[in-house]
C-alpha cells in the first residue's frame, strides 16, 4: 500500500521506515491533497505491524503538516506548500519487508483451521452445484437462498433459543458486510460503540458520516451509563454475550437499560453475537434480540464457528428494515452465490455444523484450560485472566507490565503472533497492560511451546512499571 514496504531485519526502526513512507508518499504525490488516508486498523493488517505504530505514524505526520484530521471523518492528505521539504528516506530504500515464519498462533477471532471438515463440506459443495437449476446460477435473491434462511433460523432457535422468521434475515458474506449496509441505509447520526471493541464497525459508520462516540467497558461488559444525550436514531453497537476483547458478559440489567436508551430516541441495538456458540460453563445467555424484537438488529457470522472462508454471515433485522435492505442490495448488487448459500444449508441440515462446534468446544476448552494452568503456575495473582466462559479468546491482564507499541512485532519477529488491548481502542491506554490470546488456531502439539516463548518474551520486553500501593 502507497509502495511501502518493511525490512524487519533493518537497523532502522519500523515506525522510523513507516512515517519515511507515509511522507515519501504525500510529497510524490502518491497521496493527493485531500486523500482519505486508510483506518489505522487497516493499514496494520496490510503491513503486519501494529495498530498502534500506525496511530503514532499518523499523529506525528500530521504534527508536521503532512496529514490533516477531520473530526469524525479520519486522516487526510494535506495540501502541501510549493516548496514542501522532501522527505528523507535512508539511502537503502527501497526496503524489503521479509515476513517472519509464525509458529505460534494466538491471534483472537480464528478459528482451528485444520479441522474444518472438508470432506462434509466437499460433499455439500458438490450436491449444490450439481442439483442446482440454471437459474441458480445466476445472481441470487437479494436477501439471500430461502433454503440458508430457513437452516439459519433452525440453527439460531436450536443454539441461541432465538425464534427468527426466515422472512427477516438476510444473508450476507459476513459481519463486515452487514455493518457496511446498515451503515449506507440509517440515517448518519451516532454510533456509540465499545471501547475497547471490534474496530471495523467504527471504522464503517465514521466512513458512512456517522459520529462514533466511545461507551467504556468494565469487568462486567459496556457501561450504559455517563453516556450524556442519545441523539434521534442513534445506534449502539455491542457484543453482550462476549465483549470483544475483555470476555464480559452483559448483566441483564444494562441490556434493558440499553434497550431503554434507544426506544425514546428512535434508536437501534446492533447486537454483534461473533462466537457465542462455544460457551463452556452456564446455560447459554439469550441475546439481546430475545428482548425486544423491534429495536434489536442481530448480527451472526459463521466464519468464527467454521473458517473465514466461508464468507457467509447474517442480520436479521426489524420488519419495517426488511424491504430497505432487500433494495439497498439490488441497488449495489452485492447479492451471494445460490450454489454457496445451498452449499452451507446443506451442510447445517445434515447436522455437521453442530457436530463440528460440540467437537471443537471440547477442544477450545481443552486448551483454555492448558493456558489458564500455564498462567496460575508462571505468574499467580501477577495475571488477570477473563473471558474464558465463552469463545476462544482470553483476555489477559498483567500487574505491573506494559505492553510498548513494539511488543507485538518483537513477538512476530520470534514467529508467535497475538494482539494487545490496545489494537482494539479508537485511543490507547493509559494502562497497557493486557494481552489478547486467541486459542482457535494454535495446534495443539504447539501450545505447551507457544505458552514457554510468549512467557519469555514477556518477561524480557513488556517494560515492567512501580505502581504506587
Amino acid at each position: 500500500m502507497f509502495g511501502i514496504v518493511l525490512d524487519r531485519a533493518s537497523r532502522r526502526s519500523l515506525a522510523l521506515q513507516l512515517a519515511d513512507g507515509l511522507r515519501k508518499a504525500v510529497v510524490d504525490g502518491e497521496l493527493a491533497p485531500g486523500a482519505r488516508l486508510p483506518p489505522s486498523r487497516l493499514l496494520a493488517a496490510e503491513l503486519g505491524i501494529s495498530r498502534r505504530l500506525v496511530t503514532d505514524a499518523y499523529e506525528q505526520l500530521t504534527g508536521e503538516g503532512y496529514f490533516e484530521t477531520r473530526a469524525g471523518h479520519g486522516t487526510y492528505a494535506a495540501a502541501l506548500p510549493a516548496r514542501a521539504p522532501h522527505a528523507r528516506v535512508p539511502a537503502a530504500a527501497p526496503l524489503r519487508r521479509r515476513r517472519p515464519a509464525i509458529r505460534f498462533d494466538f491471534t483472537p477471532g480464528i478459528p482451528d483451521l485444520a479441522r474444518f471438515p472438508r470432506q462434509a463440506w466437499r460433499r455439500a459443495a458438490d450436491d449444490a452445484v450439481s442439483l442446482a437449476h440454471a437459474a441458480d446460477l445466476s445472481y441470487g435473491p437479494p436477501l439471500g437462498d430461502a433454503r440458508l434462511r430457513q437452516a439459519i433460523s433452525d440453527y439460531l432457535y436450536r443454539f441461541r433459543g432465538l425464534a427468527a422468521d426466515p422472512a427477516q434475515i438476510c444473508v450476507t458474506s459476513g459481519t463486515s458486510h452487514s455493518l457496511s449496509l446498515l451503515s449506507r441505509l440509517l440515517p448518519a447520526t451516532t454510533l456509540f460503540c465499545e471501547e475497547p471493541g471490534l474496530t471495523f464497525a467504527r471504522d464503517a459508520f465514521s466512513s458512512a458520516g456517522f459520529r462514533c462516540r466511545p461507551v467504556h467497558v468494565d469487568d462486567a461488559g459496556a457501561l450504559p451509563s455517563g453516556l450524556g444525550e442519545v441523539p434521534r436514531g442513534a445506534l449502539f453497537y455491542l457484543t453482550p454475550s462476549h465483549q470483544f476483547p475483555t470476555g464480559a458478559l452483559l448483566p441483564l440489567k444494562r441490556r434493558v437499560r440499553f434497550l431503554e436508551l434507544a426506544a425514546p430516541a428512535e434508536g437501534l441495538v446492533l447486537e454483534d453475537d461473533y462466537d457465542s456458540e462455544f460457551r463452556f460453563r452456564g446455560s447459554p445467555v439469550p441475546p439481546l434480540a430475545s428482548l425486544d424484537a423491534e429495536r434489536v438488529v442481530y448480527l451472526g457470522t459463521f466464519s468464527k464457528c467454521l473458517a473465514p472462508f466461508v464468507r457467509v454471515g447474517y442480520l436479521i433485522a426489524p420488519p419495517h428494515l426488511v424491504g430497505p435492505i432487500a433494495d439497498l442490495v439490488r441497488r449495489t448488487n452485492l447479492r451471494g452465490s445460490i450454489p454457496h448459500e445451498r452449499t452451507l444449508a446443506r451442510f447445517i441440515e445434515e447436522g455437521h455444523l453442530e457436530r463440528h462446534i460440540f467437537a471443537m468446544k471440547r477442544r477450545y476448552r481443552a486448551r483454555l484450560e492448558a493456558i489458564l494452568s500455564f498462567l496460575e503456575a508462571r505468574y499467580g495473582d501477577q495475571v488477570r485472566a477473563g473471558g474464558g466462559e465463552t469463545g476462544f479468546h482470553l483476555h489477559v491482564r498483567f500487574r505491573g507490565r506494559r505492553f510498548g507499541a513494539t511488543f507485538t512485532d518483537v513477538c512476530s519477529a520470534e514467529g508467535l503472533r497475538l494482539s494487545t488491548e490496545d489494537e482494539f481502542r479508537a485511543e490507547p491506554s493509559s494502562e497497557g497492560d493486557a494481552l489478547v490470546l486467541g486459542y482457535g488456531n494454535v495446534a495443539d502439539e504447539k501450545l505447551d511451546e507457544g505458552l514457554e516463548l510468549l512467557g519469555a518474551l514477556v518477561e524480557r520486553h513488556a517494560d515492567r512499571e512501580i505502581r504506587s500501593p
